[in-house]
């Protein structure tokens, strides 16, 4: 049949169909206008393993963006592909799972080559993306202070969260770090201008901007975002 045909060539992210499900507590932000459920490629899969061998985990995409708009208006179409290229894939990364070239192009409706070439511009810029074939120095798993700041964005206690993570990081560090990365990007600055403007590695401010990006689509937003980055807002000590 030619839908078997044509399933048979999509990317591995798209081959496993997708089910509707129904928002849980613990995700509340899905589904929204502008959000995709797919089943990507775990990231902790070894990169020359079979595809089909593959374990795939869910994960929600923002395929549209407010500031997608924006990019389009002030700086066109391949601006705003390239934004969306480094959303996806950033996105995917904090949820567990490695989006390839191929399911950028799919997503993006446009050529491999053209998502490889908006991928080495992104990287010339110092915007870090994690893709299948090109992890972070840190490699295919979210760093602890990532997964510290989606705890307390979560309503988890602080001790709660110090002994989650085994006392590994500073969790009012990682909340201060978390909260520049997203004011800054909540003010409009640009993602490759964040890092050295919160004196952080790219890699690092991308989990950061992904982690926000899905917490703010949640309804309502989490308190503690609102407390955390909301530009103009008085800074408050984090709760206990």
């Amino acid at each position: 049949m030619p839908g078997s045909r044509a399933a048979a060539h999509a990317p591995p992210v798209i081959r496993q169909p997708c089910r509707p499900r129904r928002a849980s507590s613990r995700d509340r932000a899905w589904p929204q206008p502008g959000d995709l459920h797919l089943m990507a490629i775990a990231a902790d899969e070894p990169v020359g393993r079979q595809l089909t061998e593959c374990r795939r985990v869910p994960v929600d995409l923002e395929l549209i963006a407010e500031e997608d708009t924006d990019a389009l208006e002030r700086e066109g179409m391949g601006a705003m592909r390239q934004r969306r290229v480094a959303r996806l894939a950033r996105q995917a990364r904090i949820q567990g799972g490695l989006l390839a070239v191929e399911d950028l192009a799919h997503l993006t409706c446009t050529s491999p080559t053209t998502v490889k070439r908006d991928l080495a511009e992104l990287r010339r810029r110092g915007v870090a993306v994690a893709t299948r074939a090109h992890l972070p120095p840190t490699g295919a798993a979210v760093p602890t202070r990532v997964q510290a700041v989606r705890l307390y964005l979560a309503d988890v206690a602080l001790p709660e969260i110090e002994h989650h993570t085994g006392g590994a990081v500073r969790v009012r560090d990682a909340l201060a770090e978390f909260a520049q990365v997203a004011t800054l990007f909540a003010q409009g600055m640009s993602v490759s201008a964040i890092p050295e403007s919160a004196a952080i590695g790219s890699d690092l401010a991308s989990d950061y901007l992904a982690v926000y990006e899905r917490t703010r689509r949640r309804h309502p937003p989490p308190c503690r975002l609102a407390e955390l980055v909301e530009p103009g807002a008085a800074r408050n000590d984090p709760q206990h």
